[in-house]
């Protein structure tokens, strides 16, 4: 059995603990920062062991939204799924993570089974063909222009 690497960037005690009750099976090895700086320092250096990162928007140092572009921008990273967590449920926010490469933007409260069913699409899609996740990626876009229009 295939044991993934996890990144959690989140500062709240209580979205934490949602995260690993839901990937608590040993099949997820959850690595924890609270701090934006030093997760990115970590992110950076350990990259080919990473399979999905899951940001809080609202962290010390670096916010989730910085990281998302950084990490999308950085070439060892980009291809990372990234998964953003928040409880801000606008519009705009949303449009600009999935616009800015986040695989899926969650509004909080999470429960364990939603953040488990997410995490086990993003391994996925990165195991599924190149064409499938160019289908994904037009309809994620798809979606947005609808709600920017709507």
């Amino acid at each position: 059995m295939n044991q993934y690497n996890i990144i959690l960037i989140e500062d709240n005690d209580d979205d934490v603990s949602v995260v690993k009750q839901g990937l608590n099976s040993e099949r997820y090895n959850i690595i924890v920062f609270t701090d934006g700086l030093i997760a990115w320092e970590y992110v950076t250096h350990h990259h080919e062991s990473i399979n999905v990162i899951i940001l809080g928007k609202t962290i010390p140092s670096k916010n989730g939204m910085e990281l998302l572009e950084d990490i999308k921008h950085h070439p060892d990273l980009k291809k990372k799924p990234v998964i953003v967590q928040t409880i801000d449920t606008s519009t705009g926010s949303m449009n600009y993570a999935i616009q800015h490469g986040a695989q899926f933007y969650l509004t909080k409260p999470l429960t364990p089974k939603t953040i488990a069913a997410m995490v086990k699409a993003s391994i996925r899609s990165r195991q599924d063909s190149p064409e499938r996740e160019q289908m994904r990626k037009s309809f994620v876009d798809k979606i947005a222009h609808q709600r920017k229009e709507g």
